[in-house]
């Protein structure tokens, strides 16, 4: 499994990897970031995801703004709407945007799809997926974090594996919004579901390393996101332990967390 970081604009380029998810609305109000996207996009090395920002917002960054930034960054994959634990208005929005793609196929015909199923029971959830790979046929599926909590997102993983045996020709990939700082949780997402799912992405390993307060992922302890993350500077981190947070989630998510113990 890939593992995309998501660090505050002060430390991109030293702590990015080749897989990117940058937030559109955080892209929106600062110009480095675009800047620095945008040559992302442009390396044949790198793969850039642009979120719609619904984890951070409470809701999806309006879709034509996340077009606008998308038409100036151009990125491998674009994140369609969605609405926290519902599935229909998912399927609305998410159809309501792809209408838009479809229509400007010159723009969109080489950029892969995400979509973002929501529902608050496994099995609207479950419904909602179906009506979005109807609709749109998706790249990519993404699971929030939200999910871990509320049903598991394993088990969402294999519902969806067992939706898509029905149809040999289709395969899209799995990516996990977020996390919620469980390394053994990761490591065994990578070691059980190895072709399926994807990448997954994370800001923990940073915020967890504020001077302030370091805590390094391995003790179990949470920490939340500190308000304007984005903007902290090089000194807000403490680099040993953003060093052993980083090189934690990369071995989990490579399902080799027993290296630990070598």
């Amino acid at each position: 499994m890939k593992f995309a970081p998501i660090p505050p604009t002060a430390l991109l380029g030293e702590f990015s990897s080749t897989l990117h998810l940058c937030l559109a609305h955080v892209l929106s109000g600062d110009g480095r970031q675009v800047d620095y996207y945008k040559e992302r996009s442009a390396s044949l090395d790198d793969y850039v995801i642009l979120d719609n920002g619904a984890y951070e917002l409470g809701r999806s960054f309006p879709f034509e703004h996340v077009l606008e930034i998308a038409q100036d960054i151009q990125p491998d994959e674009l994140v369609l709407p969605d609405v926290f634990l519902d599935g229909h208005a998912t399927l609305r929005e998410t159809h309501e945007a792809f209408k838009i793609l479809e229509a400007e196929p010159d723009w969109w015909a080489t950029t892969n799809l995400m979509v973002v199923p929501q529902g608050a029971t496994t099995a609207s959830w479950m419904a909602c997926l179906a009506g979005l790979i109807h609709d749109v046929r998706p790249d990519v599926i993404g699971i929030p974090v939200i999910y871990e909590t509320k049903m598991g997102r394993g088990i969402l993983i294999k519902n969806v594996l067992k939706y898509l045996s029905n149809d040999k020709t289709y395969q899209p990939d799995i990516h996990l919004l977020g996390w919620d700082g469980d390394l053994y949780k990761l490591h065994c997402y990578a070691r059980d579901f190895p072709l399926i799912v994807r990448s997954i992405d994370s800001a923990k390993p940073f915020y967890f390393s504020r001077v302030a307060d370091p805590v390094t992922l391995y003790s179990g302890r949470n920490v939340r996101r500190p308000e304007g993350y984005f903007t902290l500077g090089p000194k807000a981190f403490d680099p040993d332990y953003l060093d052993v947070n980083l090189d934690l989630v990369y071995m989990a998510a490579e399902g080799h967390l027993d290296n630990l113990f070598l």
